[in-house]
């Protein structure tokens, strides 16, 4: 709760989203808080899982293998702050547009 009140209390801006993440361990095993930027896992472990919900619709779980840490995740990321038992706090913006290929799909399709 603490973390949460410090951000909101810091004033997320408007079309931004605060990723906060917990490390897998005690909470006693958690070293501190990171400020991260978005990591990018092996797709190569995604894990599409279809289920059922307790009225018997079907869904799908999207996840990754737990054991699939093959690649040293880049210094700075959420996913090292993770490997390494921080909780990582990462604000993302809600449009990812890709401005520049925009202009290009522009002039591409007149």
């Amino acid at each position: 709760p603490d973390i949460i009140r410090k951000v909101i209390g810091a004033g997320v801006p408007r079309n931004t989203v605060i990723n906060v993440n917990f490390p897998s361990c005690m909470p006693d095993d958690v070293k501190g808080i990171r400020i991260t930027r978005q990591g990018k896992r092996n797709q190569g472990f995604l894990k599409i899982d279809r289920r059922h919900d307790g009225r018997g619709n079907p869904y799908f779980w999207i996840g990754f293998e737990r054991a699939a840490m093959m690649d040293t995740p880049a210094e700075g990321t959420d996913l090292a702050a993770l490997a390494a038992r921080y909780v990582s706090v990462t604000p993302l913006r809600l449009d990812r547009t890709d401005e520049v290929f925009s202009e290009t799909l522009v002039d591409t399709l007149k």
